[in-house]
């Protein structure tokens, strides 16, 4: 629960945060529901990658070194993934990379945002 409190507090929009913190702290089938629509609440520190995303992203997962995060989902709800694997990844879903303060959104349109601190 920590990672998805810090992932609301540095990438969600400080006018959206509180929501989302409620709905993190004990309304999860509210939570996950209600991801199809984070992308409107992503801050600036999040950038939208339409082409070439699965490509863009494994970049930095290997310049960054990164080897674990924690993954929500609709049906999988939290759990670590390590290592860190995006093909597993589902729509609308996170993997949330504390330690590399960097997170990565993937959106049911095969998009992908990625937030960095």
């Amino acid at each position: 629960m920590d990672d998805i409190l810090y992932f609301i507090s540095e990438f969600i929009e400080k006018s959206r945060q509180e929501r989302w913190n409620y709905l993190a702290s004990g309304k999860w089938d509210k939570f996950v529901d209600k991801f199809h629509g984070l992308e409107k609440h992503l801050n600036e520190k999040c950038s939208l990658v339409e082409k070439n995303a699965v490509e863009r992203v494994n970049e930095i997962i290997e310049q960054k070194r990164i080897k674990r995060g924690t993954y929500v989902s609709l049906y999988a709800q939290i759990s670590l993934m390590e290592p860190l694997n995006i093909s597993k990844a589902e729509d609308d879903s996170l993997i949330i990379c504390k330690e590399n303060n960097i997170a990565f959104f993937f959106h049911h349109e095969g998009w992908i945002w990625i937030c960095e601190s």
